[in-house]
C-alpha cells in the first residue's frame, strides 16, 4: 500500500499530504494488529489455565466416601492393623505398623525426619488409604474401618495443626473461629491454652486486631502465627487433636511449653503430638519412637 501511494504521488494522482495520511493509517493498522496478536496470545494462555482449572475441579479425589457410609462409633479408639503405606510406586514409608490408641490418651510420636510421623497422621485423617492393612476406629464391639465412614464426618472429628497452615488477613477472632459460631468462653480457653494471651496484652483492640499488612493490620512472627493456628484447632469441637511438628517456627523451649499447654487443653480428647525432640513430650501418656517406618519403642518417657 505504501509503494502504491508513492507511485500514485509520482504520477501526480496523490498529493504529499495524501501520502502522509496513508503512512499514518498504516501505522495505526500495524499497532492494532500487534495489539490483536497480543490479545490472541493472552487468550490462548488463559484458555490453557482454565483447562487446568477445570481438570482440577473434575479430578477424582484419592479417597472418597462409600455409597452407604456407616455411622460414627460412640467411642473413638484408634487401631492400626498391620498398616503399610507407600506414596505412588515408591518405597514404603510405613511398614507393618500395628497400634491401638484408647480414646482420651495423649500420644507423642517421635522420630527423625523421614521416619513416617506425618504420614501416620495423614492416614489417621484419611488423606490417603493404606497400601495394605487397615485403620479402624471404635471400641472392641463397634470397630469400623475408616474407608467405611463418610470422609467429611470423620474429618469433622479431628483438628490438626501442621507445619504449613493457612494465614488469613482477618482479625484474630476471625482467624480462630473461621466463620463458626462464636462461643466466648470456649474462645477464651483456646486463646489462653495456645499462648496468645501475651500477644493480646500488647495490642489495643484485642481479638478485633486485624493481622496482615495488606489491609493495614499488624504483622505477626512465625511463632505468633503458630499460636493462632493452635488456638484455631483448640476452638474446634473435635474429639481428636493433632499437633504436627511446630518446630519450624518455635525454639525447643517454646515447643515444649506449647506441647504442655496443648496437652492440658485437650484433657478427655485423644491427642497426638508429633516431634523429633524426645525432651519436648515429657507430659505425654505414651511415646512412640518411629524409625524407617516402624515403631521401635512404645512406652512412657521414663521407659
Amino acid at each position: 500500500m505504501f509503494v502504491y501511494a508513492v507511485d500514485r504521488a509520482a504520477a501526480g494522482q496523490l498529493t504529499v499530504g495524501g501520502v502522509v495520511l496513508v503512512i499514518a493509517a498504516l501505522a495505526q493498522m500495524r499497532d492494532s494488529l500487534t495489539a490483536s496478536s497480543e490479545y490472541v496470545g493472552l487468550l490462548a494462555e488463559h484458555l490453557l489455565w482454565f483447562r487446568k482449572y477445570h481438570e482440577f475441579l473434575d479430578a477424582e479425589p484419592r479417597v472418597s466416601s462409600p455409597g452407604e457410609p456407616k455411622g460414627l462409633p460412640r467411642r473413638l479408639d484408634i487401631r492400626l492393623d498391620n498398616v503399610t503405606f507407600a506414596y505412588g510406586d515408591g518405597q514404603p514409608v510405613l511398614r507393618n505398623v500395628s497400634l491401638t490408641v484408647p480414646q482420651g490418651q495423649t500420644v507423642a510420636i517421635v522420630g527423625e525426619n523421614g521416619a513416617g510421623k506425618s504420614t501416620l497422621v495423614k492416614l489417621l485423617l484419611r488423606f490417603y488409604d493404606p497400601t495394605s492393612g487397615a485403620v479402624e476406629v471404635g471400641g472392641p464391639s463397634e470397630r469400623v474401618d475408616l474407608r467405611d465412614l463418610d470422609v467429611t464426618a470423620w474429618r469433622g472429628q479431628v483438628a490438626a495443626v501442621f507445619q504449613d497452615f493457612a494465614k488469613f488477613e482477618w482479625t484474630l477472632r476471625e482467624n480462630i473461629v473461621l466463620g463458626g459460631e462464636v462461643e466466648e468462653a470456649r474462645l477464651a480457653e483456646a486463646v489462653r491454652h495456645s499462648g496468645l494471651s501475651g500477644l493480646l496484652a500488647q495490642v489495643s483492640d484485642g481479638l478485633e486486631t486485624r493481622v496482615g499488612q495488606s489491609f493495614g493490620g499488624i504483622d505477626l512472627s512465625g511463632g505468633q502465627w503458630q499460636k493462632v493456628a493452635v488456638a484455631r484447632a483448640l476452638y474446634r469441637d473435635a474429639r481428636i487433636l493433632v499437633l504436627d511438628e511446630p518446630t519450624a517456627a518455635l525454639d525447643p523451649r517454646s515447643e515444649a511449653e506449647l506441647f504442655r499447654a496443648f496437652a492440658a487443653a485437650s484433657a478427655g480428647r485423644t491427642t497426638f503430638l508429633i516431634t523429633h525432640r524426645l525432651g519436648s513430650v515429657l507430659m505425654a501418656d505414651r511415646i512412640l519412637v518411629l524409625k524407617d517406618g516402624r515403631i521401635l519403642e512404645d512406652g512412657t518417657h521414663e521407659e
